[in-house]
């Protein structure tokens, strides 16, 4: 039960206030001498019998009216299935962006048409146009947001306010200064796949099961900053955090949206990130400009449509009390009211 507590000062300052008049305002001891009215049987001796009980009508009445004051509230929690307004079981899956902001992410690799005429597109800024449309698209789908250079950011945990993470997606700058700048590919991939998992425990702890994917997007290869070189986690490699995504049953779709990849010199890392990808059950895509991204992420949008878990909430319901303490209050003063001016009426 909780109360107001402006409402819990003033009835204790009342309730003080009336136990001090009280106790000032008590009769002086008295001496009583035997009469001989005492010795014969009267119809008043029952009523005075009677009287002093009705004094706790008086007192109960106005307990009531304090408690009514106080403004109480009893806490009811009851077990629903009903979908709250942030989470949806309807078809889809939890999905975490896990996009690229290193400082090679502000060059412009893309040509967009711009008032009937071409301009060049930084990557980024493509990054966060075909990024917020996919977005959009996965309505009923968990959404997460990390970014990464040197190391990863959580930007948005998984959550049904894809607005939050649209907000979070349109203030995404790439990383100016060189002590903060790097493509820690396998560092991100490790610390998003550890939040997955830590969300797939939670589930199952409900004893439900819960799916979710990583989608990378980069431009560039697994190059950690310089001024991590033999630290576990920020020089992780790529195979290292595949095979912890593998071990919990987290697959990674890969997007590198660099054209220079293609060139016959970099076809050892492409197998590299293939098989990376496909350990975990996941793919590797190679774009090719903006309509190339659009058309993976239209791609995986059509491989990965499952059905989020129905969890029971439980919903804490606050029931006003002071109505009753109200109404019992002033049911208990006009008894007292009622009885002294009638069954009471002569009684000394």
């Amino acid at each position: 039960m909780f109360f107001d507590i402006k409402g819990l000062i003033v009835a204790l300052l009342l309730l003080g206030s009336f136990f001090f008049l009280r106790m000032k305002s008590c009769e002086p001891t008295r001496i009583f001498y035997p009469r001989l009215s005492l010795m014969v049987p009267s119809s008043q001796s029952r009523k005075k019998k009677w009287l002093p009980f009705l004094k706790y009508f008086l007192f109960l009445g106005f307990g009531c009216l304090l408690m009514a004051l106080m403004d109480p509230k009893w806490i009811v929690a009851t077990a629903t299935n009903e979908v709250k307004k942030n989470f949806s079981p309807s078809e889809g899956i939890g999905i975490y962006l896990l996009l690229d902001q290193s400082g090679s992410m502000g060059e412009k690799g893309a040509i967009q048409i711009q008032e009937n005429q071409l301009k060049p597109l930084a990557k980024i800024d493509l990054l966060k146009e075909k990024a917020g449309q996919f977005i959009k698209h996965r309505s009923n789908d968990l959404i997460g947001l990390v970014t990464f250079a040197r190391f990863p950011q959580i930007l948005a945990p998984l959550t049904m306010n894809h607005q939050r993470v649209l907000d979070q997606l349109e203030a995404l700058q790439i990383v100016k200064d060189k002590n903060l700048d790097g493509t820690a590919i396998g560092y991100a991939l490790y610390k998003t796949a550890h939040l997955v998992a830590s969300t797939k425990a939670f589930y199952k702890q409900e004893g439900q099961q819960f799916n979710a994917v990583i989608i990378l997007v980069s431009d560039g290869l697994q190059d950690p900053n310089p001024l991590d070189r033999g630290h576990a986690l920020r020089s992780m490699e790529m195979e290292e955090a595949a095979n912890f995504a593998k071990q919990h049953k987290i697959k990674i779709y890969m997007i590198n949206i660099e054209p220079k990849l293609k060139e016959k010199r970099f076809e050892p890392n492409l197998r590299q990130l293939q098989r990376i990808a496909a350990m975990t059950g996941g793919q590797f895509f190679l774009a090719d400009g903006s309509n190339g991204i659009q058309k993976i992420l239209d791609q995986i949008d059509k491989i990965e449509k499952k059905q989020l878990p129905l969890r029971s909430y439980q919903q804490a319901q606050k029931k006003e009390l002071s109505t009753y303490f109200l109404e019992l209050g002033l049911m208990m003063l006009a008894g007292y009211v009622i009885l002294r001016l009638t069954y009471f009426r002569r009684v000394a």
